[in-house]
């Protein structure tokens, strides 16, 4: 667990101590046992050994940052919380708590939370704190803002967060993403393509790239992006839904309705799928023969 490791050695800054004075040497060991232990893939052993170093010092601001990871990772965001929480309350200008708390807000969908955390731990934020830390918190609260539907507050913390790393794949994206939402089609496209040029494995840029393809009515290079998307994502059903809408563009119109029925079959009451069945459906449906000309009569 590397960001954990950073973790510790910034908390001996913080609370201006060694482990050795702040921690008896056992739980330190404990510690060090338990991130070996994640790293090597045994989470289980590594949850028991965190567990047992707060056992023998529940105030141990390391050891809580830890477990709350390892909780986030497995997806028990609730106890994930109550680690970072309860770090905060020993530490409250620990600003790796509060980047960590913001983190797992968004992954649960706390968005306004996830916003107000991630503005703490941005002003927290000191001017000696690696690039990418910085570049995290503002990507991190772009994203949220994004989904409380403020697009324009997230171009402008995703762009700060882009000069602090212009390598920031996902800050990338999310600014494109952003830039499509508010119509900025322009401004999406060289975002979505430096994303994928420095990290093509983050495959959600295909995704926005390929909406933003769609958007521009632009649909073989739209199916290209989608399909990529869908290959690494096969049961994501908001990809298929835009890949039908690709699909519709192009005039094949049996997958375009297979595409959003899979949509719909998990979301059936969405009114962007039901409109665009029903405009899929539409185009399959034969035109009616012309009725013949009435006949003219001569004088």
């Amino acid at each position: 667990m590397q960001r954990t490791v950073i973790a510790l050695v910034a908390l001996v800054v913080l609370i201006g101590a060694t482990p050795s004075s702040s921690t008896s040497a056992q739980v330190h060991q404990l510690i060090l046992k338990a991130e070996k232990l994640y790293r090597s893939g045994d989470r289980p052993g590594a949850l028991r050994a965190i567990d047992q170093a707060l056992k023998l010092d529940p105030r141990d601001i390391a050891a809580l940052v830890d477990r709350g990871d390892m909780r986030d990772n497995a997806g028990d965001h609730a106890g994930a919380l109550a680690d970072y929480d309860a770090a905060i309350a020993i530490a409250p200008t620990y600003e790796y708590a509060y980047r960590t708390k913001c983190a797992t807000q968004f992954a649960i969908a706390k968005y306004s939370a996830a916003v107000a955390t991630c503005t703490t731990a941005i002003a927290l934020e000191d001017a000696s704190t690696a690039h990418a830390y910085a570049s995290d918190a503002y990507r991190l609260r772009g994203e949220a803002k994004f989904y409380t539907g403020d697009s324009k507050g997230t171009v402008a913390d995703t762009s700060k967060a882009i000069a602090l790393d212009p390598a920031n794949t996902r800050a990338l994206a999310v600014r494109c993403d952003a830039n499509v939402d508010l119509g900025n089609y322009v401004a999406a496209g060289p975002d979505c393509d430096k994303a994928i040029a420095v990290g093509p494995t983050f495959t959600w840029t295909f995704y926005v790239r390929g909406t933003l393809y769609n958007a521009l009515q632009r649909w073989s290079d739209a199916q290209t992006d989608l399909q990529t998307y869908l290959k690494a994502n096969p049961t994501d059903e908001f990809g298929r839904l835009a890949l039908a809408q690709a699909e519709l563009g192009l005039g094949e119109n049996a997958p375009a309705l297979a595409d959003v029925d899979a949509f719909l079959a998990i979301h059936p009451d969405a009114t962007n799928g039901q409109q665009l069945r029903a405009r899929i459906q539409a185009a399959m449906t034969p035109s009616p023969a012309p009725s013949p000309s009435p006949t003219t009569r001569g004088r």
